[in-house]
This record gives C-alpha cells, sequence and structure tokens, in this order.
C-alpha cells in the first residue's frame, strides 16, 4: 500500500529556506529556465496557504538540484539546457 510524502509541508517548513534559496536567490529562476516573478507568486501562494503548489515547486527543486550535482555550470552540457 502507498502512502503520500508530507511534500507540502516540507516546503513550508524544513525545505522552505533551501527552496527560495535555489528557485529565487540565483539558484534557477535567474537563468531563463523559469519565470521569476511566476516562481515568486507560487511560492508566496504556498507559503501563506492560500495555495498548495507543492506538485509544482517539489519537482522544480528537485530538477535544479539533480542540475547542479550532474551538469556543472560553465560547461557546453549546462548551455544547452
Amino acid at each position: 500500500e502507498g502512502f503520500s510524502a508530507p511534500v507540502k509541508r516540507w516546503l513550508r517548513g524544513p525545505l522552505r529556506r533551501l527552496l527560495r534559496e535555489r528557485l529565487l536567490d540565483g539558484g534557477g529562476g535567474d537563468d531563463g529556465l523559469f519565470r521569476k516573478p511566476f516562481l515568486e507568486k507560487m511560492i508566496a501562494e504556498h507559503d501563506s496557504l492560500r495555495e498548495d503548489h507543492a506538485h509544482r515547486l517539489f519537482p522544480i527543486l528537485l530538477f535544479l538540484l539533480w542540475r547542479d550535482c550532474h551538469i556543472p555550470r560553465g560547461t557546453a552540457a549546462a548551455e544547452r539546457i
């Protein structure tokens, strides 16, 4: 039997700082992959409990973390993404 991870609470709690750093403070929202104003709006709505954007924010966070581990910035591969 499956179970759900409490991702929406993680993004408002222990992962909140990491989410803001990676998506807003130079970790992904500034390189053209994602529109920073849209990320800011989603995070603000999620933090204020107006909307649950965990199903969008968590995959973006995981992608940016994966990219930073496997595709170093400044390489030809990074330029193609």
